[in-house]
């Protein structure tokens, strides 16, 4: 009697197409990364090397920094178009900065107005979101795009921004 009653309170199995649908659902991005790592190790030997990770991890940065930005506004409801265009008109403006006033300027304080431009565009952003009370993906965000694709039409667009200082090479080997 003790063996029918603990047969039937069993789950019924799955088929074992079901659940490899399930796992490659579950997983399926992690399994095409596994597949991308896979085929450049066997077409390129220095896909693996640990100057092509390092170099890999490096630029990722970036890109994962405003992605954990992104990731609070959409916790929040909402959804900010403007990050990459914002991301690049702080980079042109660094860069401008740069090279026009490197002779007078250090670098690090280069990088710091690059920054602080950054983040008066995003406190600008921010405050006008906040206080209209709405998600960014609306009107506030087509705005702050709007603004950045005027700037970089004023500012050097189209107009390779050359001579930067190579103190900027130590910082890249920091990362």
């Amino acid at each position: 009697m003790a063996t029918s009653a603990a047969s039937s309170s069993s789950p019924p199995t799955e088929p074992l197409g079901r659940r490899v649908t399930q796992v490659i659902g579950r997983f399926w991005a992690w399994l095409f990364l596994l597949i991308l790592v896979v085929f450049f190790s066997l077409a390129s030997p220095a896909f693996l090397s640990l100057f092509n990770l390092q170099s890999i991890v490096a630029n990722a940065a970036i890109l994962l920094i405003l992605a954990l930005g992104q990731t609070f506004v959409i916790i929040t409801g909402g959804i900010d178009l403007s990050v990459g265009y914002i991301l690049g008109m702080v980079s042109v403006i660094s860069v401008a900065v740069m090279t026009g006033l490197a002779a007078s300027l250090p670098v690090p304080v280069a990088v710091l107005i690059g920054v602080l431009v950054g983040l008066a565009i995003g406190v600008l952003a921010g405050t006008i979101t906040s206080s209209k009370n709405s998600h960014p993906a609306r009107s506030e965000a087509r705005a702050m795009i709007n603004m950045t694709l005027e700037i970089f039409l004023r500012f050097k667009i189209g107009v390779m921004l050359v001579g930067l200082p190579s103190l900027l090479g130590f910082f890249a080997l920091l990362t």
